[in-house]
């Protein structure tokens, strides 16, 4: 039967250097603001791929255009925010 080892979170704050500190955080925004974007582009060709085909079938008909706008106005803001907050710069 497997040992139980408690988890201990200190540990991994005092396992790097300050620099690799600053590296692993700097790395860490990196990914997550490079997944956001990729999901935004994601998502919002999804939605001007598909758009077509949701026309075809169903009543009433909508503008592609303004179905455009409207996902960026909601989703451009936080991707803006999200990508300025990790690239800020720490002085």
């Amino acid at each position: 039967m497997p040992r139980f080892i408690p988890f201990n979170a200190s540990s991994l704050a005092t396992e790097y250097t300050p620099s690799e500190q600053k590296r692993k955080k700097d790395d860490d925004r990196s990914k997550i603001a490079l997944h956001l974007v990729s999901a935004f582009i994601v998502l919002n060709a999804l939605v001007i791929i598909l758009f077509p085909l949701y026309n075809l079938f169903i009543e009433p008909k909508l503008d592609i255009v303004e179905t455009v706008i409207k996902f960026n106005g909601v989703f451009g803001p936080i991707i803006g925010f999200v990508v300025g907050h990790y690239f800020k710069n720490d002085k």
